[in-house]
């Protein structure tokens, strides 16, 4: 009897379990439902938290969806994310442009990451034409918000004459701040250089 008990309360556990499972599924479905809804209606933060279901369940179509969604109203992050989507070919078709795009509106939007992923472009010339007057402005956007490698390509373009005028002194500036924000060794390298150059 003993035995047929613990098999019997195993049966009722495993039962238990099945049924809180499908329940919490069941939740987490009208949860997306509702979020959808809201979506929908102009919710940006709803918009947001379904990016962050459908990302979390691998469903990048999706996860994709609802960042552009996000994005549409006004949400930087979302931005960013859409323009991640489309550099990887996550959820949408691969489109370099429009990762571009997406990463203008992210940098307008206050997302500094994006402003520093510009200026990299901008420089290097990658998927747009290369124009040292936008790197400027974006390396500038994003090391003024604390994005290590906004400052080292500002100070790239301090010590190359690119958009700006030629400035060891401020070069040395824009590298100890990106050395500080935990750039690459490199960058603390140049810093060390100017400064001992006596700049």
């Amino acid at each position: 009897l003993k035995s047929g008990r613990v098999v019997w309360d195993t049966d009722e556990t495993i039962s238990k379990l099945a049924d809180a499972k499908a329940e919490m599924e069941s939740g987490a479905e009208s949860t997306a439902k509702a979020l959808e809804r809201k979506c929908i209606s102009g919710s940006d933060e709803a918009c947001w938290d379904l990016m962050k279901i459908y990302y979390k369940e691998n469903n990048y179509g999706k996860a994709a969806d609802f960042a552009i969604k996000a994005c549409d109203r006004g949400v930087a992050a979302g931005c960013a994310i859409s323009a991640t989507a489309y550099i990887a070919g996550m959820g949408v078709e691969q489109d370099k442009m429009k990762a571009v795009e997406y990463s203008k509106k992210a940098c307008d939007g206050g997302h500094a990451r994006s402003c520093g992923y510009l200026a990299s472009l901008y420089l290097e010339g990658e998927d747009v034409k290369q124009d040292y007057a936008k790197v400027r402005i974006y390396a500038q956007k994003a090391c003024d918000s604390d994005v290590a490698t906004g400052c080292s390509i500002l100070a790239t373009c301090y010590v190359a004459g690119l958009g700006v005028k030629e400035n060891y002194t401020k070069a040395k500036e824009f590298y100890g701040k990106a050395c500080e924000l935990g750039d690459n060794k490199e960058t603390c390298e140049f810093y060390k250089y100017l400064r001992d150059a006596g700049f």
